[in-house]
């Protein structure tokens, strides 16, 4: 049996692998990238359907979106031999394009290009009246554009797309046929859905729970699953298997398709917002003045603004304040304490963690480890140490304090091969010992809630991820922690792209490797840590991986954990700076520009504000626009300083704390364009590790071999 798999219009490239998930081989899509006219479609379909036939199997059609018309004219019109049933998704015997959409096809391809760019031009405006699906909806016609071009959207429009408005000619066919589609479906008004039950009168019908299929990403996945259902109970078809996210999408649709939401911008935030700058603006008229508003007052110049200076005001004023509000708005894992999994599929999980010299902190990790509030979980301690000094607190603590009887092994790390981090050997070695269905990677210097895993286990499972890092609470006690930790903070999610860091397109990412939990089953398919065992930044790699391969998010959650990373100035310095030049791809060039905007963004305000005081005074114009520049650059480190418990008195010692981080900055450039050789945790490494006969072992993040053949089996 094959499902032969009509793509919608420009979805020719598009990856249908949920489906191929489900359906494996048996799952055929057609490639219509070439295709023009309506003939040159069914030419496609037909040369599928007699490839299955000479193989002597039968076969389902099915059409997503366009390609529901699609399939349903070819059947009307060829009425194909050894056909078993027909599978419409979100679309029908008749195409209904938008109306606005109808009206750019039939300008010329110069009107229609012109009129896509303006798309572009007003889509901020458009994000105000349409939100942020109606913008992307219609942005979508832009980026189809790009990918297919204006002339061939045009030929395909007039040659295939206008016939397919015409409903079927001949009698109904009597073949089983599921439709799914949605509530509110702009491609099948009631009168289309009408006509579909006539000519197909054996239709199951099945109503998507979600108006905005089209930019959801579980809608396949559910998709996969309800056309499984189908052929199991219609047909008795049982020889595939349901993946884990299609079965839970099924069971709970409603949380499937809300959870995908969960990274989307409300326009009811942007609305809220200018009516309350409406609001501010007319209560500062008032006799009382606001102090922010008043400020912006004070350093605007009488004859209004120059070029250079609404640059000014864009750099220091603007990006600070964007920065501020994402911050604050940035995804966070909700506290819960009772899983929403039902209790036979509650998934066990393997903590792991890595220890090394940690004496001092192993028995308050594993104090925390066995204080935690899930059914099934074992924790998996594996010693790097040069001595048994960890190993062997970790045994009275164990012995003394697992009053739970929490399954814990103690492994020794095996010896480690040159061309391996440390962290990412005693990792990797320690998930083969794993029994858990997902892998929880923790630091010996973190501190766990008791209900900490519960939140992450559901939210791993609401979104429907398959791995998430959390960035947990700094524990910052002492002076130099305080003034230095909060702006690495800022920056490890501001120069990432703040929320943008967890959609799907946007090229950068994150982990914190404080806290990485993810699917067994997806941490092996990607090459765990095997396949960034020489990067000094191993996280950041898992993410980069996570992130292309699956689906990967990065949350805010200050009550799942906590975590005193390092306690003096030495350890921030060496500590942070190891992992810089990894963050910026070991790209030298990219690190000096990096300074370099760095140096002028953030640290030549205060180089300049004494000079700017002396030479035009300390309450001229220059000097004012200056210091009102200064404060929002302080300002940022606020939303961080507040989660880390350091008293707001702090700020003032912004200027130092970007001052170091300079010097960080510079440092770690040095030691890994020279690959200088630098020391942690009493191991000795280099950017480049080499073996003992001088080759490079240097990791690349290389494409697993899983994935490599399901992009083979894809094209």
């Amino acid at each position: 049996m094959k499902l032969i798999f009509a793509p919608g219009f420009g979805a020719s490239t598009r990856s249908f692998y949920q489906y191929e998930n489900v359906f494996k081989d048996d799952f055929v899509k057609l490639d219509f990238s070439e295709a023009i006219t309506l003939q040159d479609h069914y030419r496609i379909i037909e040369n599928a359907i007699n490839k299955t036939i000479s193989q002597g199997e039968d076969y389902f059609l099915a059409g997503h979106s366009m390609g529901a018309p699609l399939i349903t004219h070819y059947i009307d019109e060829k009425r194909p031999e050894k056909l078993r049933g027909v599978i419409l998704i979100g679309g029908g015997e008749k195409f209904y394009p938008a109306k606005g959409m109808n009206w750019i096809m039939e300008r010329s391809p110069l009107v229609a290009f012109l009129l896509l760019t303006t798309m572009v031009l007003v889509s901020p405006l458009m994000y105000i009246l349409l939100g942020w699906k109606g913008t992307m909806q219609r942005l979508e016609a832009v980026k189809l554009a790009k990918h297919m071009g204006i002339k061939k959207i045009l030929d395909i429009y007039n040659k295939t797309i206008l016939y397919l408005e015409e409903p079927p000619k001949g009698p109904p066919i009597k073949k089983p046929a599921l439709l799914l589609r949605l509530p509110k479906d702009v491609l099948l008004p009631e009168e289309a859905i009408n006509n579909i039950k006539k000519f197909y009168p054996n239709l199951t019908e099945k109503l998507i729970p979600t108006e905005h299929y089209h930019f959801t990403h579980n809608f396949d996945i559910y998709v996969a699953g309800v056309i499984y259902q189908w052929l199991k109970n219609r047909f008795g078809i049982t020889k595939y298997t349901l993946p884990d996210d299609t079965a839970f999408a099924l069971k709970d649709p409603k949380t499937t398709f809300e959870a995908s939401e969960g990274f989307q911008v409300s326009r009811l935030y942007v609305i809220t917002f200018i009516a309350i700058l409406l609001i501010w603006k007319k209560f500062v008229r008032s006799k009382i003045q606001g102090f922010a508003i008043q400020s912006i007052y004070i350093v605007t110049p009488e004859n209004g603004f120059s070029n250079r200076e609404l640059l000014l005001l864009l750099v220091y004023v603007l990006i600070p304040t964007l920065i501020i509000i994402d911050a604050v708005l940035y995804p966070k894992i909700p506290k819960t304490t009772e899983l929403i999994i039902p209790k036979e599929k509650i998934p066990m999980v393997s903590i792991i963690l890595p220890v090394r010299n940690e004496e001092r902190n192993i028995e308050r990790i594993l104090n925390s480890l066995f204080s935690i509030y899930y059914p099934k979980y074992e924790i998996i301690i594996i010693d790097g140490s040069p001595n048994d000094k960890t190993i062997r607190k970790a045994e009275i603590t164990i012995k003394n304090n697992n009053i739970k009887r929490i399954p814990t092994k103690l492994l020794k790390e095996p010896h480690k091969p040159e061309e391996w981090m440390g962290k990412s050997w005693a990792c990797w070695n320690a998930a083969q010992k794993a029994k858990g269905e997902l892998l929880l990677f923790t630091d010996a210097d973190t501190v766990h809630t008791s209900w900490s895993l519960v939140s992450t286990v559901n939210q791993l499972y609401i979104k429907n991820l398959d791995m998430l890092s959390v960035l947990g609470k700094f524990e910052l006690l002492t002076f130099w922690e305080r003034v230095i930790m909060p702006f690495i903070n800022l920056l490890m999610f501001a120069v990432m792209g703040g929320r943008l860091t967890n959609h799907k397109k946007w090229p950068l990412t994150l982990a914190i490797g404080q806290y990485i939990l993810m699917k067994t089953s997806f941490y092996f398919e990607i090459g765990g840590h095997k396949a960034v065992k020489s990067k000094v930044s191993e996280d950041v790699g898992l993410a980069k991986l996570g992130k292309k391969y699956g689906k990967y998010a990065v949350f805010k959650g200050t009550h799942i954990y906590k975590v005193r990373m390092y306690t003096s100035l030495k350890e921030i310095f060496f500590g942070i700076g190891k992992n810089v030049y990894d963050g910026l791809g070991n790209h030298v060039l990219l690190g000096i520009g990096a300074a370099v905007g760095f140096f002028v963004w953030i640290v030549m305000p205060f180089i300049m504000f004494p000079i700017f005081g002396l030479n035009y005074g300390w309450t001229s114009e220059p000097t004012r626009w200056l210091v009102f520049g200064m404060l929002f650059l302080m300002a940022m480190i606020i939303p961080n300083m507040l989660e880390s418990d350091v008293p707001l008195y702090y700020i003032i010692f912004f200027p130092l704390g970007v001052t170091v981080f300079l010097g960080i900055l510079i440092w770690s450039l040095y030691i890994g364009a020279t690959n200088k050789p630098f020391k942690w945790k009493g191991r000795i490494y280099r950017y480049k590790m080499e073996n003992k006969r001088g080759k490079d072992k240097t990791q690349k993040l290389e494409e697993p071999i899983k994935i490599i053949q399901r992009k083979t089996i894809n094209k």
